[in-house]
């Protein structure tokens, strides 16, 4: 396994708080109170589950952020800004991963 771009599955549970998880790593999730508490705790425990797998951490390891609201689920790029949606987590990832393309060919990084 290598260092990469991570994928964030996020949940919330009935006490309303935010739960993500790298499905990727053993054992790497977190909690908090809300979605950036969350991730700024999930960027904690990924930094220490990489170091115990001897990899590298990335400057930005989150590729995207999936969750569900309602029937759809949504996948986020944070570095990016962009976001879609899709019926399956894999079909949200798939048209996110089209947007940032468009988004990228529209304005390319300098």
């Amino acid at each position: 396994m290598k260092a990469d771009l991570f994928t964030v599955h996020v949940d919330q549970d009935e006490a309303g708080m935010f739960i993500g998880t790298i499905r990727s790593i053993p054992s790497c999730h977190s909690e908090g109170e809300t979605q950036a508490a969350m991730l700024k705790n999930l960027s904690e425990v990924l930094e220490l589950c990489l170091r115990n797998l001897n990899l590298p951490r990335p400057k930005s390891p989150f590729a995207a952020i999936v969750h569900k609201e309602q029937n759809l689920y949504v996948a986020e790029s944070p570095e990016f800004g962009t976001a879609s949606q899709g019926v399956t987590e894999e079909e949200a990832l798939q048209n996110l991963q089209e947007a940032t393309e468009l988004y990228l060919a529209e304005f390319p990084a300098q």
